[in-house]
């Protein structure tokens, strides 16, 4: 029911707001951990979004069963996440799961920064290549004996 950040590159200027390596962190909100909820086609979405709800984002709205289950539908539809000030307000973040070859989800890649240097992600190129990039390391994962 949580996520690590094991490894973080920063590029440009450094954000305002960086997750501290190591430090636990809920799957739910934000776009990394949205992924493992949402991308194993064994996860019960209803289930888990009943087990979540309700959900109180960074700038106090409050998300409850029907908002998170449409949420992680979206998610598992597109293959990706996307999450605008939702764990930290001015934060914007996509995500994508690393998966192996044998389907598992070993991980998740993620880009984030400023919610004002990320404008309209959703239409942007950004969440297809963040999901291409990790298909791509999945890809290189060698399969389990």
């Amino acid at each position: 029911n949580s996520r690590v950040l094991i490894d973080r590159v920063e590029g440009g200027r450094r954000p305002q707001y960086s997750l501290p390596i190591g430090e636990r962190l809920p799957l739910y909100p934000g776009a990394a951990g949205k992924v493992f909820l949402a991308c194993d086609p064994e996860t019960d979405l209803d289930a888990t979004a009943a087990d979540l709800a309700p959900v109180t984002l960074a700038d106090g709205t409050v998300l409850e069963h029907s908002a998170v289950l449409a949420d992680l539908q979206d998610v598992r539809t597109r293959g990706f996440a996307i999450s605008v000030n939702e764990r930290q307000f001015d934060t914007t973040a996509t995500a994508a799961p690393i998966v192996d070859s044998a389907g598992r989800i070993l991980g998740s890649l993620g880009l984030s920064g400023a919610t004002a240097e990320l404008r309209d992600v959703e239409s942007s190129a950004l969440p297809s290549d963040v999901r291409r990039a990790a298909q791509a390391i999945g890809s290189r994962v060698p399969p389990a004996n």
